[in-house]
């Protein structure tokens, strides 16, 4: 990277810290399109499955090639001229699916898909096991994640944002480790619940911290998750798709006051859940310690488009939402109407385009409602 590059990222990290601090314009405009992937894509990239003999192997040069990709992001997302900090793969980020998460954990074996993995067991199948359940950090899966991290940093340049990991809230860890018999004991076992919950969030801020202790460059460099950014370091990543299937108090029950333990420790957190619970929004943006609120579009969930009504607006008000906008006519008054709206809250907006030129031009057209 040059230093025109360098600058261009730190401005980019500046206009998104005004933006979370003083509230700076009412919109980030992100914009993503098909772009020429490096090697870390045949390594493992989209309809690609990898192994735990392949991550042994092969974690550290992941990390390299991932570092370069994202270096490459940096100079494409300069033609285009959106706010985002590093698009490609969701930036600097260790993640091989939610398997693999549960299983830094638990040390458990995993089947590996496309694009994912999965947990072969769940070790609490019976309640008695809970006070025997150590979920402190394993090396079985821990290291390859720390060799990667090695990679990363090997050709790192000063200024690109990271992620530790994409972490499963406590909520969400404990649906892995229980089952889905979890949703049952919400009801019928809220104390052994809560126990779990409590030592789900314990094991979050343990790994996070070996991580680090491991990896000192996260105690430096600005924390980032998805192109959102902050120059300052910290920044936690949570899943935490569950609050989508239980009701708005069982979210507030067993998942919120966990998901501000965490953030009360980070400084700062990414909260990530569905449009099919587009309607927990209201309680997601009151958690304490939340920077951002990110609502992924379901394939068969409500359309987000459709749902920027008066408390989505009033929940982006409080805590920022991430959003990508599909399903409109760019041509169309409905799509002018929908940025106007949205900028009368407080949105990050996904963009998608086919390629840089019209990546530019929906970029150019979205911030003239971006109060800046």
């Amino acid at each position: 990277m040059n230093s025109s590059q360098i600058n261009d990222l730190w401005e980019r990290l500046d206009r998104q810290r005004r933006f979370f601090d003083e509230g700076q314009g009412h919109l980030l405009v992100f914009a993503s399109y098909p772009r020429e992937a490096c090697a870390e894509a045949r390594l493992y990239g989209p309809g690609q499955t990898v192994s735990e003999t392949f991550l042994r192997a092969r974690s550290y040069e992941m990390g390299v090639e991932r570092v370069r990709n994202v270096k490459a992001g940096v100079i494409d997302q300069m033609e285009v001229g959106d706010d985002s900090v590093v698009l490609p793969f969701w930036g600097l980020v260790g993640d091989w699916g939610t398997g693999h998460t549960a299983a830094l954990y638990t040390g458990g074996d995993l089947v590996f898909e496309e694009d994912t993995s999965y947990t072969v067991a769940h070790p609490l199948s019976d309640w008695d096991r809970l006070d025997q359940l150590d979920l402190g950090p394993k090396g079985r899966w821990v290291e390859p994640e720390v060799d990667f991290w090695r990679g990363v940093f090997s050709e790192y340049e000063e200024g690109l944002p990271a992620t530790v990991h994409n972490y499963r809230s406590p909520l969400d860890l404990a649906n892995d480790l229980r089952g889905n018999a979890l949703f049952v004991d919400l009801h019928t076992q809220p104390e052994r619940v809560h126990a779990l919950l409590g030592k789900c969030t314990e094991a979050i801020i343990d790994l996070d911290r070996s991580f680090r202790d491991a990896l000192p460059e996260f105690r430096r460099i600005p924390g980032g998750a998805w192109g959102v950014a902050l120059p300052t370091p910290g920044m936690i990543f949570l899943n935490g798709d569950p609050i989508d299937l239980v009701s708005e108090e069982m979210a507030q029950t067993f998942s919120h006051s966990y998901t501000e333990q965490i953030a009360a420790y980070a400084g700062a957190l990414y909260f990530h859940h569905h449009s099919i619970g587009v309607e927990r929004a209201r309680g997601v943006s009151n958690i304490e310690g939340l920077t951002v609120q990110e609502i992924l579009q379901d394939p068969n969930g409500p359309r987000l488009a459709e749902s920027v009504d008066d408390d989505l607006l009033e929940a982006s008000l409080r805590t920022p939402i991430d959003l990508t906008v599909f399903g409109l006519n760019r041509q169309t008054q409905d799509w002018r109407d929908l940025l106007a709206r949205l900028a009368e809250g407080r949105f990050i907006v996904h963009l998608e385009a086919d390629s840089a030129a019209e990546a530019r031009a929906l970029v150019s057209f979205a911030k003239g409602f971006a109060g800046y």
